[in-house]
């Protein structure tokens, strides 16, 4: 299906979540069972170090995201 020139400018400049209404939030470091938190916005991850609680488990350094149990 090609998509239209409006319908990609129409994305540009939203936030991640709009446009997304009928999917559920991408989970994040916090969310993996390999990360321990150190405070709020920050924690360790057994394989990748120190990483941001917030980073998109997509964009996991090693692809080695697990969700909790």
């Amino acid at each position: 299906i090609p998509l239209r020139l409006s319908h990609i400018l129409s994305f540009v400049g939203k936030a991640p979540s709009e446009g997304r209404e009928n999917h559920s939030p991408m989970p994040t470091c916090a969310d993996c069972f390999l990360y321990t938190a150190k405070n709020g916005k920050e924690g360790e991850c057994t394989i990748n170090g120190r990483v941001p609680a917030d980073r998109d488990a997509g964009r996991c350094p090693s692809r080695t995201f697990r969700p909790k149990a």
